[in-house]
């Protein structure tokens, strides 16, 4: 075996984020999760959470979006899959959650423009600083801070 047990399971969490959809929103963010708080919000979670254990992120949680939060308990939020129905929720539960300098990653796995467009509108509306795309091979990450520019990748 190469490598160090850490290494491996980097390189065991980024395999599972390259292959969970619902996942997308983490896809380059496990480089700097250490150390963070961060809430993975949405119904299907629950892969996103597992791989976040695998990487050197120890204070991660998942939660429904209908579910309550403890204020200013994160500095990450991470939405892996979530609809137009419930997008409000969403972003209304981000800003509990976030401390003031937190940011927000959304993916939107298809690209669809009407969900993107409405889902910038909405944060830009709730106080997010205007947000920016990220596209990787046809799916679409939405970064979004409160406070502060968001540094690009």
């Amino acid at each position: 075996m190469s490598g160090t047990l850490r290494d491996r399971r980097l390189r065991y969490a980024r395999t599972i984020l390259q292959s969970r959809q619902c996942s997308i929103a983490l896809v380059g963010e496990t480089s700097d999760l250490e150390g963070l708080r961060v809430l993975v919000l949405g119904t299907s979670a629950a892969d996103t959470l597992c791989a976040l254990m695998h990487t050197e992120c120890r204070k991660a949680e998942a939660r429904t979006p209908d579910a309550h939060a403890e204020t200013r308990s994160a500095d990450l939020v991470l939405v892996p899959h979530v609809t137009l129905v419930t997008i409000n929720r969403v972003i209304n539960q981000a800003i509990r959650s976030l401390d003031h300098h937190g940011r927000i990653v959304i993916a939107s796995p298809a690209g669809e423009r009407h969900f993107i467009d409405l889902t910038v509108a909405a944060l830009v509306q709730a106080g997010f600083d205007p947000p920016f795309l990220e596209f990787d091979g046809g799916e679409t990450r939405i970064h979004a801070s409160r406070g502060e520019v968001v540094a690009r990748a």
